[in-house]
Formats: C-alpha cells, sequence, structure tokens
C-alpha cells in the first residue's frame, strides 16, 4: 500500500536525509534543541528549517499548507489524507513509530516501502 506520494527529488533527499546520521533524533514536535522527528528532517531538507507558527512554537506535524506546497500527499491505512503518513511495513504512522523508538533508518526503509514519487 501506497500512502506516501511526493516529487521523486524530495523523496530521494528525504531518504538520504534520514540516513545520513548528520541529524540527530528527537520526538513529540518537528525539530527542538537541534533534534527532529522524521517528519522535521523531511522539512528540513526542503527548505533548510522547520515549520512553526507564527507565535514561533514548533509544530508536531507538517501542515496541509507546508504538504501543499511541495506537492505531497500523507495518508492514513484507509485512504484519507493526513499530515502524517501511515507505514504499513510498521504498522504505525511515521510520527509514532519515530516517538516510539524506531530508528531513522528503520523508518526510511517503512518510508521506502510506502513511497510513490511523482
Amino acid at each position: 500500500m501506497k500512502t506516501i506520494k511526493m516529487p521523486k527529488a524530495l523523496a530521494d533527499t528525504w531518504l538520504a536525509d534520514l540516513r545520513s546520521g548528520k541529524y540527530p533524533q528527537g520526538r513529540r514536535t518537528l525539530e527542538c534543541d537541534g533534534a527532529y522527528c522524521c517528519l522535521g528532517v523531511l522539512q528540513k531538507g526542503a527548505d533548510g528549517k522547520v515549520e512553526r507558527t507564527l507565535g514561533g512554537t514548533v509544530l508536531h506535524l507538517p501542515s496541509p499548507k507546508w504538504l501543499s506546497k511541495h506537492n505531497v500527499e500523507f495518508c492514513e491505512s484507509d485512504g484519507a489524507l493526513v499530515c502524517n503518513p501511515f507505514l504499513p511495513t510498521l504498522g504505525m504512522s511515521a510520527a509514532s513509530a519515530n516517538d516510539n523508538g524506531k530508528t531513522f533508518a528503520e523508518i526510511a526503509d517503512a518510508i521506502e516501502a510506502a513511497l510513490e514519487t511523482t
């Protein structure tokens, strides 16, 4: 089941960044004190920064606006569009995998299996 659709160049950057070892892994937000969620790595690779609210607070997930701007579609297991893709090989969402101890390399493998590029 393909639950992630995005441009090939962005997908290649995301997967390479997750496997590179250059990003410390964090939990529960896109970025905190220089540590990143797997979805924060996506944003950092695409824009050089992660999304924040107007007040400066770091978001927990990419916004629908950010996903649309970058031609990214994330789906839940039932096909509903969401901001946090379901990873079928892990049986959970990307953020849940990240926050429950899966490594970036494990998450990258699961993303690759769920990925359709445009």
